[in-house]
């Protein structure tokens, strides 16, 4: 019974330490509220699936007012690619992953306004993954 008891804690312990954390301690607020304000990314959406080498299509509505925007890849709330610093916000940017990206199912794109890194906007978890 006791052994039984073991083993279901580390399970629970092993579900709960992989969940996806969107946030760090470290990382800003987001001055904008995911449950009030208006959708901001068409694309990715949530679950979408890419393999490495596609093209990932990034559009969104101007979430700010700056002429232009860095794009990140995150990963459960941690920096893991840079796309592009001072890129003209038009709402749209394609990027294409190469075989430096380690596959997952857990990557995010975040635009940030460069004159205030506490306005981004993140979007849904999507996978890129090997064919």
């Amino acid at each position: 019974m006791i052994r039984k008891s073991i083993i279901l804690f580390i399970i629970a312990l092993s579900i709960v330490s992989c969940r996806n954390n969107n946030f760090t301690p470290s990382e800003p607020n987001s001055q904008i509220k995911p449950d009030t304000d208006f959708q901001i990314f068409e694309e990715p959406e949530k679950a979408d699936i890419y393999y490495l080498g596609d093209i990932v299509p990034i559009r969104y509505k101007s979430f700010s007012n700056s002429k232009t925007i860095d794009i990140h890849v995150v990963k459960k709330g941690t920096l893991r690619y840079v796309i592009g610093t001072n890129i003209q916000n038009t709402g749209s940017y394609s990027w294409q992953t190469n075989e430096n990206i380690i596959p997952s199912v857990h990557y995010q794109i975040k635009l940030i306004d460069p004159k205030d890194e506490r306005i981004y906007a993140l979007s849904e978890s999507f996978a890129v993954i090997q064919k």
